[in-house]
Protein backbone atom coordinates (compact mmCIF):
# COMPACT_ATOMS: atom_id res chain seq x y z
CA UNK A 1 0.00 0.00 0.00
CA UNK A 2 1.39 3.38 -0.94
CA UNK A 3 2.13 5.81 1.83
CA UNK A 4 2.19 9.58 1.89
CA UNK A 5 5.49 11.26 2.70
CA UNK A 6 6.42 12.21 6.25
CA UNK A 7 3.52 10.61 8.08
CA UNK A 8 4.47 11.39 11.67
CA UNK A 9 3.29 11.64 15.27
CA UNK A 10 3.17 14.94 17.06
CA UNK A 11 1.88 16.54 20.23
CA UNK A 12 -0.90 19.04 19.83
CA UNK A 13 -3.59 20.92 21.75
CA UNK A 14 -7.14 21.10 20.54
CA UNK A 15 -7.06 24.88 20.22
CA UNK A 16 -9.92 27.10 19.12
CA UNK A 17 -11.08 27.17 15.56
CA UNK A 18 -9.51 30.02 13.62
CA UNK A 19 -12.07 31.94 11.63
CA UNK A 20 -14.42 28.97 11.31
CA UNK A 21 -17.62 29.78 9.42
CA UNK A 22 -21.15 28.52 10.00
CA UNK A 23 -21.57 28.27 6.22
CA UNK A 24 -19.48 25.14 5.65
CA UNK A 25 -21.03 23.43 2.63
CA UNK A 26 -18.35 20.76 2.16
CA UNK A 27 -16.03 19.01 4.61
CA UNK A 28 -14.02 15.90 3.78
CA UNK A 29 -14.13 14.63 7.37
CA UNK A 30 -15.60 15.50 10.73
CA UNK A 31 -14.88 13.95 14.09
CA UNK A 32 -12.67 14.20 17.17
CA UNK A 33 -8.98 15.04 17.41
CA UNK A 34 -6.89 13.43 20.13
CA UNK A 35 -5.87 16.15 22.59
CA UNK A 36 -2.49 14.56 23.28
CA UNK A 37 -1.19 12.92 20.10
CA UNK A 38 -2.25 12.57 16.50
CA UNK A 39 -0.76 11.96 13.13
CA UNK A 40 -0.73 13.76 9.84
CA UNK A 41 0.90 14.11 6.43
CA UNK A 42 3.14 16.87 5.16
CA UNK A 43 2.05 19.42 2.57
CA UNK A 44 5.04 21.03 0.89
CA UNK A 45 6.71 21.58 -2.48
CA UNK A 46 7.35 17.80 -2.49
CA UNK A 47 3.82 16.69 -1.69
CA UNK A 48 0.33 18.01 -2.48
CA UNK A 49 -2.81 16.58 -0.87
CA UNK A 50 -6.37 17.27 -1.97
CA UNK A 51 -9.94 16.02 -2.05
CA UNK A 52 -12.72 15.90 -4.63
CA UNK A 53 -16.06 17.59 -4.00
CA UNK A 54 -19.31 18.05 -5.87
CA UNK A 55 -21.44 21.16 -6.38
CA UNK A 56 -25.16 20.61 -6.96
CA UNK A 57 -26.16 24.27 -7.40
CA UNK A 58 -24.21 27.36 -8.41
CA UNK A 59 -22.28 28.32 -5.29
CA UNK A 60 -20.18 31.29 -4.21
CA UNK A 61 -17.11 30.03 -2.31
CA UNK A 62 -15.77 32.55 0.20
CA UNK A 63 -13.12 30.49 2.02
CA UNK A 64 -11.23 27.19 1.96
CA UNK A 65 -9.53 25.49 4.87
CA UNK A 66 -8.38 22.46 6.76
CA UNK A 67 -6.99 21.28 10.08
CA UNK A 68 -3.24 21.99 10.10
CA UNK A 69 -0.13 21.74 12.26
CA UNK A 70 3.18 23.45 11.57
CA UNK A 71 5.52 21.52 13.94
CA UNK A 72 6.94 24.79 15.20
CA UNK A 73 8.67 25.40 11.88
CA UNK A 74 10.99 22.40 12.21
CA UNK A 75 10.42 21.56 8.56
CA UNK A 76 10.81 25.10 7.19
CA UNK A 77 12.69 25.38 3.90
CA UNK A 78 15.50 27.32 5.59
CA UNK A 79 15.80 24.92 8.50
CA UNK A 80 14.97 27.57 11.10
CA UNK A 81 12.40 27.38 13.84
CA UNK A 82 9.35 29.58 14.14
CA UNK A 83 6.53 29.91 11.60
CA UNK A 84 6.63 27.20 8.94
CA UNK A 85 5.74 29.72 6.25
CA UNK A 86 2.99 29.87 3.68
CA UNK A 87 1.14 27.16 1.78
CA UNK A 88 -1.44 27.40 -0.97
CA UNK A 89 -4.99 26.21 -1.30
CA UNK A 90 -6.38 25.83 -4.84
CA UNK A 91 -9.68 24.87 -6.42
CA UNK A 92 -9.27 23.03 -9.71
CA UNK A 93 -11.27 21.26 -12.36
CA UNK A 94 -10.72 17.48 -12.42
CA UNK A 95 -10.07 15.15 -15.34
CA UNK A 96 -12.30 12.28 -16.50
CA UNK A 97 -11.00 10.11 -13.64
CA UNK A 98 -11.86 12.78 -11.06
CA UNK A 99 -8.16 13.54 -10.48
CA UNK A 100 -6.24 16.82 -10.85
CA UNK A 101 -4.10 17.49 -13.93
CA UNK A 102 -0.48 18.56 -13.51
CA UNK A 103 2.44 17.80 -11.22
CA UNK A 104 4.50 19.32 -8.41
CA UNK A 105 5.82 22.05 -10.71
CA UNK A 106 2.58 23.08 -12.42
CA UNK A 107 -1.15 22.64 -11.79
CA UNK A 108 -3.51 22.81 -14.74
CA UNK A 109 -7.19 23.81 -14.69
CA UNK A 110 -6.79 26.09 -11.67
CA UNK A 111 -9.99 28.05 -11.04
CA UNK A 112 -8.84 30.01 -7.99
CA UNK A 113 -6.13 29.88 -5.36
CA UNK A 114 -5.00 31.61 -2.19
CA UNK A 115 -1.74 31.65 -0.22
CA UNK A 116 -1.80 31.67 3.59
CA UNK A 117 0.06 30.69 6.76
CA UNK A 118 -2.23 28.37 8.73
CA UNK A 119 -2.72 28.30 12.47
CA UNK A 120 -1.25 25.25 14.15
CA UNK A 121 -3.51 22.70 15.83
CA UNK A 122 -6.85 24.10 14.71
CA UNK A 123 -9.22 24.53 11.81
CA UNK A 124 -8.05 27.40 9.63
CA UNK A 125 -9.97 29.28 6.92
CA UNK A 126 -8.34 31.29 4.14
CA UNK A 127 -10.44 33.75 2.17
CA UNK A 128 -11.11 33.12 -1.51
CA UNK A 129 -13.81 34.46 -3.83
CA UNK A 130 -15.07 32.33 -6.69
CA UNK A 131 -18.39 31.18 -8.12
CA UNK A 132 -18.67 27.50 -9.02
CA UNK A 133 -21.25 26.00 -11.36
CA UNK A 134 -22.62 22.49 -10.70
CA UNK A 135 -19.96 19.84 -11.24
CA UNK A 136 -17.00 17.98 -9.74
CA UNK A 137 -13.95 19.87 -8.46
CA UNK A 138 -10.79 19.37 -6.44
CA UNK A 139 -9.47 21.22 -3.39
CA UNK A 140 -5.66 20.99 -3.17
CA UNK A 141 -3.10 22.07 -0.57
CA UNK A 142 0.64 22.30 -1.16
CA UNK A 143 3.59 24.67 -1.50
CA UNK A 144 6.20 25.74 -4.03
CA UNK A 145 3.57 27.26 -6.37
CA UNK A 146 1.76 30.62 -6.44
CA UNK A 147 4.45 32.15 -4.22
CA UNK A 148 3.92 29.74 -1.29
CA UNK A 149 7.28 28.86 0.28
CA UNK A 150 6.54 26.98 3.50
CA UNK A 151 5.44 23.62 4.85
CA UNK A 152 2.60 22.47 7.07
CA UNK A 153 0.75 19.28 7.92
CA UNK A 154 -2.79 18.14 7.32
CA UNK A 155 -3.81 16.34 10.51
CA UNK A 156 -5.82 13.13 10.67
CA UNK A 157 -9.04 12.54 12.55
CA UNK A 158 -8.94 9.74 15.10
CA UNK A 159 -10.23 6.40 13.74
CA UNK A 160 -13.26 4.50 15.03
CA UNK A 161 -14.86 7.53 16.65
CA UNK A 162 -17.91 7.85 14.42
CA UNK A 163 -16.49 10.50 12.14
CA UNK A 164 -18.24 11.23 8.85
CA UNK A 165 -16.51 11.77 5.55
CA UNK A 166 -17.13 12.74 1.94
CA UNK A 167 -15.13 13.16 -1.23
CA UNK A 168 -12.05 11.19 -2.27
CA UNK A 169 -8.59 12.15 -1.05
CA UNK A 170 -5.78 12.18 -3.63
CA UNK A 171 -2.09 13.06 -3.49
CA UNK A 172 1.06 13.53 -5.52
CA UNK A 173 4.65 13.54 -4.24
CA UNK A 174 8.24 13.00 -5.34
CA UNK A 175 8.39 9.32 -4.32
CA UNK A 176 5.44 6.96 -3.87
CA UNK A 177 2.93 9.09 -5.82
CA UNK A 178 4.83 10.53 -8.82
CA UNK A 179 1.45 10.98 -10.49
CA UNK A 180 -1.87 11.89 -8.93
CA UNK A 181 -3.36 8.90 -7.15
CA UNK A 182 -6.01 8.07 -4.57
CA UNK A 183 -4.71 7.80 -1.02
CA UNK A 184 -5.90 4.32 -0.11
CA UNK A 185 -5.29 3.61 3.58
CA UNK A 186 -7.85 5.76 5.37
CA UNK A 187 -8.50 8.39 2.76
CA UNK A 188 -11.23 10.38 4.42
CA UNK A 189 -9.57 11.17 7.75
CA UNK A 190 -7.92 14.35 6.46
CA UNK A 191 -10.07 17.37 7.29
CA UNK A 192 -10.46 19.83 4.40
CA UNK A 193 -13.47 22.05 3.91
CA UNK A 194 -15.10 24.94 2.03
CA UNK A 195 -17.46 27.70 3.10
CA UNK A 196 -19.88 29.73 1.01
CA UNK A 197 -23.50 29.91 -0.07
CA UNK A 198 -25.77 28.92 -2.92
CA UNK A 199 -26.35 31.74 -5.40
CA UNK A 200 -30.05 32.55 -5.69
CA UNK A 201 -31.41 32.78 -9.21
CA UNK A 202 -31.75 36.40 -10.31
CA UNK A 203 -34.18 37.16 -13.15
CA UNK A 204 -32.62 38.52 -16.33
CA UNK A 205 -33.44 42.16 -17.28
CA UNK A 206 -35.61 40.85 -20.13
CA UNK A 207 -37.66 38.92 -17.58
CA UNK A 208 -38.26 42.09 -15.58
CA UNK A 209 -39.37 43.85 -18.80
CA UNK A 210 -41.83 41.11 -19.73
CA UNK A 211 -43.18 41.07 -16.19
CA UNK A 212 -43.67 44.85 -16.22
CA UNK A 213 -45.37 44.73 -19.63
CA UNK A 214 -47.67 42.00 -18.36
CA UNK A 215 -48.68 44.09 -15.34
CA UNK A 216 -49.28 47.11 -17.56
CA UNK A 217 -51.45 45.05 -19.93
CA UNK A 218 -53.51 43.71 -17.04
CA UNK A 219 -53.93 47.25 -15.70
CA UNK A 220 -55.11 48.59 -19.07
CA UNK A 221 -57.60 45.73 -19.49
CA UNK A 222 -58.94 46.26 -15.99
CA UNK A 223 -59.31 50.00 -16.62
CA UNK A 224 -61.18 49.42 -19.90
CA UNK A 225 -63.53 46.95 -18.21
CA UNK A 226 -64.24 49.48 -15.47
CA UNK A 227 -64.97 52.23 -18.05
CA UNK A 228 -67.27 49.89 -19.98
CA UNK A 229 -69.10 48.91 -16.81
CA UNK A 230 -69.58 52.55 -15.85
CA UNK A 231 -70.93 53.36 -19.35
CA UNK A 232 -73.51 50.54 -19.17
CA UNK A 233 -74.58 51.62 -15.71
CA UNK A 234 -75.25 55.19 -16.81
CA UNK A 235 -77.61 54.25 -19.66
Amino acid sequence: MKKLLFTVLFMMGLGASAGASENIFFESATGPFDDSSCCGSLISKDQFIGVSFNIQEETRVDALGGHFNDFGGAFGFDGTTGAAGSVFGAIVNLDGNDLPVGDLTYLENVIAYTVFTPTSGADYLASINVNLLPGNYGLIFGSGLFGAQGKSTLTLLQPDEGETSSGTVFAINDSSYPQWGIEGDEPNRYRMFLTGSVISAVPEPASYLLFSMGLAFIGVRQQRRQIKANSVGSV
